[in-house]
């Protein structure tokens, strides 16, 4: 996996990549989600360079995957724990919580997959929110704070 600065506008974006990718497809529903929550902005990079994330994000996965494509969520978790504990800075993973729980909820179904991805970010920052409150919050709330 590619390295990011800690708590970097880049490093943020990796872990909403990882969230959009957790059941294994990027939705059109969710990608019109990280436009309408701004998610872009809120991360503090322009739309190609969350891209730009974006894409090597999947570029590393194709890299690093053993065996069939069933999500992000599956990602070893070494390797995922070390891409979420590049972010260090309580707001940052306030905010980067909050739009991954918006965006997995954004087509109005959470995967099996996208609730591993949750509780995989409420365990790596216990001090953020509790995996039942993801579940339970409106996704238009999530992205407004």
């Amino acid at each position: 996996m590619r390295s990011y600065t800690p708590n970097s506008p880049q490093a943020a974006a990796r872990v909403v990549a990882m969230a959009l990718l957790a059941d294994g497809h990027l939705s059109m529903t969710e990608l019109h989600a990280v436009d309408t929550l701004k998610v872009t902005r809120r991360l503090g990079l322009d739309t190609s360079h969350f891209a730009d994330v974006l894409e090597g994000f999947c570029q590393d996965l194709l890299v690093s995957h053993r065996g069939p494509w069933t999500g992000s969520s599956q990602l070893d978790e070494h390797i995922r724990l070390e891409l979420l504990y590049e972010i260090t800075h309580p707001e940052i993973q306030q905010q980067v919580l909050n739009l991954c729980a918006a965006l997995i909820q954004s087509d109005g179904h959470v995967a099996d997959n996208e609730m591993l991805m949750l509780d995989a970010l409420a365990g790596a920052w216990p001090q953020r929110m509790a995996t039942n409150d993801l579940r339970t919050t409106a996704p238009a709330s999530l992205g407004v704070h």
